[in-house]
């Protein structure tokens, strides 16, 4: 089981890392490595994924809907953190991040490397992401940050949960206004599905079914 789960992970891992997509115009190389959009279309849902939420040795789940928006090639996760609604907001180069850490985990878990008494630190951490966050009380874009998100590993119940812990952010226009500090815990399944539901193969051939119904048009004189 987990030997088929690593191969599956670096799969899915090296699909992301050659890129989601290409763009017709690209005017550096991190643009060619990382598109900023893939056309001009609306956002489309992927799929309903799950994670847990840790409160002192209570876990609860935490519902997620993951969207594609085409026009800046991000991935946008929707969930509730207690009273606020966020949506976390990832571009190509975070989703490459993202997988980077996730397969340093998958090498851990494929080689029993885990520590029982193992607690996360910044120095111990997987890797960092940089990217962005909308929340609010009553609607997900009443603010917005920049935030770090810090990648480890977690003892819970006896088993390692891969974690991703949100730092806070100020938001931005305000002064004293700052992101909800939050970590998501995923088990290998539950990453799993969020691999298979971001698949860059079926998000592309999405894509390119918009197209040819939006471009099509057979027709010579």
């Amino acid at each position: 089981m987990k030997k088929s789960l690593y191969i599956f992970f670096l799969i899915c891992t090296i699909l992301m890392i050659a890129g989601c997509a290409t763009t017709s115009k690209q005017t550096s190389e991190e643009d060619s490595q990382y598109p900023t959009t893939l056309g001009n279309f609306s956002p489309f849902k992927l799929g309903d994924a799950i994670s847990l939420w840790k409160n002192g040795d209570d876990v609860s789940p935490c519902e997620m809907e993951l969207f594609c928006v085409p026009r800046t090639n991000k991935i946008e996760i929707y969930f509730r953190s207690s009273i606020d609604k966020v949506c976390l907001m990832m571009d190509a180069k975070d989703c490459a991040t993202f997988d980077e850490n996730l397969m340093k985990y998958m090498n851990d878990y494929n080689e029993g490397n885990f520590d029982k008494n193992h607690k996360p630190k910044k120095d111990n951490s997987y890797g960092v992401m940089e990217t962005s966050v909308s929340w609010g009380v009553f609607g997900y874009g009443s603010y917005n940050a920049d935030i770090k998100v810090r990648f480890n590993y977690e003892i819970i119940g006896g088993k390692p949960y891969f974690s991703m812990s949100m730092e806070q952010g100020l938001a931005k226009g305000q002064t004293d206004i700052y992101s909800p500090k939050m970590t998501m815990y995923f088990s290998p399944s539950q990453l799993e599905t969020i691999k298979e539901i971001t698949d860059p193969e079926i998000i592309m051939a999405h894509i390119k079914e918009l197209e040819t119904e939006a471009y099509e048009f057979n027709y010579q004189f």
